[in-house]
């Protein structure tokens, strides 16, 4: 269950103490009007190790300061022998200048204990901690900071923009069934935070002086000692006025082994610095022992880290802390928390920095914002970059996050017209070696408004000057109706998830829905040279051994106009990487009207160094690459899209994307139940450029233009082809409008093998253009042709030759299902290639075994016998 509740600066009963502090052994002093002292602090000075004070219902304007060992609970009745039941009582700590609370132990092992006491104070010039060092740089933006903020200013941003946008979600074009008013609901927060927000920090000093000097912890101040804090309040207290601050509410700094203890509390409308960086509005800690620090069931909100300058951690930051806990069963919340309100900003809820082992389990960040550095300005000299809107990560190997919901996080705003970096909407997790992000929510998060935009909901990458990171394991995450960018025009990709740069890891049984990395594309700024929008849904970059297995992908776009590649998946120079199992349902490249898209539920573009790539046994429904592509096929768009290029000087030409298997899928409907009339304009599978590619045991059918284009139009300077390898063997393809197979720019039988491939109901079952002509025809061998209108089309001008054609009925078990089991009767049983295996793969579609009689069967299926046979099921 997760609660978000309005800020309060008084607070309920709730008294806990550590088992391990002394205050059973000692004394209780009470402080009231009427008790053993009027002051707390004359009560402090007179306490022994382990004695308990009591303080009365009441407000106390003083600075506390304490060095020994003591509880101090609040909430008291005057003579402090019960608890002030009254609902409206309170004990306060509100210092007329300087901190609440200081703990400075003078011997080791002082542990203090604070509960049921609201608190408030101002550390400046106060010192207490040392400087944090920057974190990363980002290296993974594809060129686009060679742009010049003159060069976006210059491309311009149309007015009417906002109009564009809701008449694109007034059409459908908005994944998830958005509407115009939500869309720009939506939009709109990113320049209006609550006012709640924008008032939540004392008022600055009028003229703010930056100092070297960092002041830490607003209203308690803790150094090396164990400390327990149990429902208290923080609200209203800022680190710094005039230089860098850190923990606005609360700063902890290097606990002993007995640890720091957070629970049941609340940090409301803290700020690091009004004058410089910020770290840890609401609390800050650093150091301590493994395990030392828990914090839970505690609400942060309205916190900022920094209003000026650079902030980092807007409610609460841990660094160099080892296995803390951040945990809640019902009220771990950090909500409206900002870490810099016009600088760089990074982690709006949280920031992590080299905390290994860290648990983040049962909380919910909702509605914070990294950078809202440009926040309803246009000057685009004040856009700044935001990373991880909810939470930020960074050198913290075995990270746990868990069973958290990370809703409407903003990571930049962005100034409308600035090429700024936004990235993670809900969170950002860098050089973490075997983090595991399971079972979480990633709902409606932003990455940012324009400039460059990667990873709506979350982003998990390698940053510079660190060696791959490995072991990652996203599982059983749900990623709902984030956007990377609002108006993208250098580069995005990831609507849902981005992953860059890791190894040896693991992406599963998430479900990726209605995800976006571009909302206004073509219609938007437009500059030369920049990515391809991609991977709507995923986005893995750069990775390697990563396997991708067991997904949902349901109605995700790369761009909504513009151009966008792989709707629900997109891969870009990763290898060796495996996509199994996985079920993509109507994803499109791109959702709009203008504009173009490849492969609208997966795209490959680019390999790593000839590492493999396989695509195998997942089924694809109903996705389709663009709405608008005419139906020519050297044009026209694909389900799936493989892309390679010549990136190696001319004379050592290399192809990027090579040793690709596309094996035992079913991939159904292509360019089917679009949302709007569209006329026939896609594949299945479209190539270009890629080369060693091989297609098995597929059933492409349904398909609204043709089952598969291959284009091989690769050509180095002097305009010679680079040689390209291919084999398409033992398919079924059914039904897929025009073309079973369509083949552009010199394929030859050298290059490309085709054997054992069922093609049945096509206008033509195999067509080509532009290739060798009869002195080098493309041979089909022991193809099954059946009920196509042409076997081969008239435009192939005998470039296109078929031997050991197979002619018969090959009687599917239920074509009209999608199921292409093989009837005893059909004519594509052992009428495959004498060869056997190869050319044939050793098992079918469903994994059996080939043969079962004395050839093989051609088509996706091996016959199996009379032995009972369960049918094919497509659910929706």
């Amino acid at each position: 269950m997760f609660m978000i509740v309005a800020p309060v600066l008084m607070f309920g009963l709730v008294l806990v103490l550590m088992p391990s502090l002394a205050q059973a052994q000692g004394s209780v002093i009470c402080v009231s009007p009427s008790g053993d002292f009027p002051t707390i602090q004359e009560a402090v000075g007179a306490a022994s190790d382990g004695d308990e004070i009591r303080v009365a219902s009441g407000t106390y304007t003083e600075n506390v300061v304490i060095t020994k060992t003591l509880t101090m609970s609040g909430k008291w009745r005057d003579n402090c022998s019960e608890i002030n039941t009254d609902p409206n009582a309170a004990t306060a700590l509100v210092p007329d200048q300087g901190r609440a609370v200081t703990i400075y132990p003078v011997a080791p092992g002082v542990e203090v204990g604070i509960s049921s006491i609201s608190m408030k104070g101002d550390a400046t010039g106060l010192g207490g901690a040392d400087k944090v060092a920057s974190g990363i740089a980002i290296t993974h933006t594809m060129g686009s900071d060679a742009l010049s903020d003159a060069q976006v200013a210059a491309a311009h941003l149309p007015d009417d923009w906002r109009a564009q946008i809701a008449h694109l979600a007034e059409q459908g074009a908005v994944p998830g069934d958005s509407t115009p008013t939500e869309v720009l609901d939506r939009i709109d927060a990113l320049f209006a935070l609550d006012e709640a927000v924008r008032v939540a920090a004392p008022a600055a000093p009028d003229t703010p002086m930056k100092s070297d000097e960092v002041d830490c912890g607003g209203a308690l101040y803790a150094k090396g000692a164990g400390l327990t804090l149990s429902d208290i309040g923080v609200s209203v207290s800022v680190a710094s006025t005039t230089g860098d601050g850190y923990g606005g509410g609360a700063c902890i700094i290097d606990p002993p082994a007995s640890g720091v203890l957070v629970k049941e509390s609340q940090f409301i409308r803290n700020t690091g610095s009004l004058a410089g960086a910020g770290i840890g509005g609401g609390l800050f800690i650093q150091g301590g022992e493994s395990g030392s620090v828990r914090i839970e069931d505690t609400i942060f909100q309205f916190n900022y880290a920094s209003l000026p300058g650079d902030g980092r951690g807007g409610a609460l930051a841990l660094i160099d802390v080892p296995q803390p806990a951040l945990t809640g069963t019902d009220s771990c919340v950090l909500a409206y928390n900002v870490a810099s309100k016009a600088g760089n900003g990074s982690g709006g809820g949280a920031f992590l920095l080299r905390t290994a082992s860290a648990a983040i389990e049962g909380c919910r960040f909702f509605v914070n914002y990294a950078s809202a550095g440009s926040n309803g300005s246009d000057d685009i000299g004040s856009a700044s970059s935001g990373f991880g809107g909810g939470l930020y990560a960074e050198e913290c190997p075995q990270i746990a996050i868990s069973s958290s919901k990370f809703d409407f996080n903003v990571a930049q705003t962005g100034a409308p017209e600035s090429n700024r970096r936004a990235e993670g909407g809900g969170a950002f997790v860098v050089n973490s070696f075997d983090a595991a992000i399971q079972d979480n929510v990633f709902d409606r998060n932003i990455a940012g408004f324009s400039g460059q935009g990667f990873g709506g909901g979350l982003v998990v990458l390698s940053g510079q000057a660190f060696a791959q990171v490995t072991g990652v394991s996203v599982s059983g995450n749900e990623f709902t109706k984030n956007w990377a960018n609002v108006v993208n025009f250098i580069g995005g990709a990831g609507g849902g998830l981005f992953v860059f740069g890791i190894a040896d890891s693991t992406i599963t049984t998430n479900t990726f829905t209605a995800n976006v990395v571009n909302l206004l594309g073509e219609a938007g700024i437009s500059l030369p040279n920049t990515p391809y929008l991609l991977g709507g849904g995923l986005a893995v970059d750069s990775a390697q051994d990563v396997q991708i297995a067991g997904n949902k992908f349901v109605e995700n776009a790369a761009t909504v106009g513009g151009f966008g590649l792989g709707g629900g998946l997109g891969l870009r120079k990763t290898g060796p990487a495996a996509v199994v199992d996985n079920e993509f349902r109507r994803n499109l490249a791109n959702n709009a009207l203008s504009g173009s898209g490849l492969g609208g539920a997966c795209a490959i573009e680019g390999g790593y160094e000839n590492q493999p790539l396989a695509i195998q046994g997942n089924i694809f429904i109903d996705n389709s690459g663009s709405l608008t592509t005419d139906a020519d096929p050297g044009s026209a768009t694909s389900a799936i899209a493989l892309i390679g290029d010549n990136l190696a000087a001319p004379d050592l030409p290399v192809i990027d994307l090579r040793n690709i298997t596309i094996d035992r899928n079913r991939i159904l409907g292509s360019g089917r139940n679009l949302p709007v009339d569209t006329p026939p304009n896609n594949f299945a599978i479209s190539i270009q450029g890629a080369d060693q590619f091989t297609i098995t045991n597929n059933v492409i059918a349904g398909s609204s233009l043709g089952g598969i284009v291959a284009i091989h139009k690769l050509f180095d300077s002097e305009g010679n082809t680079f040689e390209t390898r291919g084999a398409i063997h033992n398919n079924t393809f059914y039904a897929n409008g025009d073309y079973g197979l369509w083949l552009l720019s010199r394929w030859t039988t050298s290059a490309l093998s085709l054997v054992n491939n069922s093609i049945v109901s096509h206008t033509f079952g195999i067509e080509g253009e532009d290739l060798y002509g009869p002195a080098a025809p493309v041979t089909l061998s022991y193809t099954l042709f059946y009920s196509n209108s042409q076997e081969i089309g008239p435009d192939a001008d005998d470039s296109i030759t078929s031997t050991h054609t197979i002619v018969g009925n090959p009687q599917f078990l239920s074509p009209t299902a999608y199921d292409f089991h093989l009837m005893p009767n059909s004519a594509a049983i052992d009428a495959g290639d004498p060869a056997g295996v190869p050319p044939a793969p050793a098992v079918d579609i469903d994994g059996a075994l080939r043969p079962y009689g004395p050839r093989v069967d051609v088509g996706a299926y091996e016959w199996q016998g009379q032995g009972a046979l369960l049918p094919i099921i497509i659910k929706e």
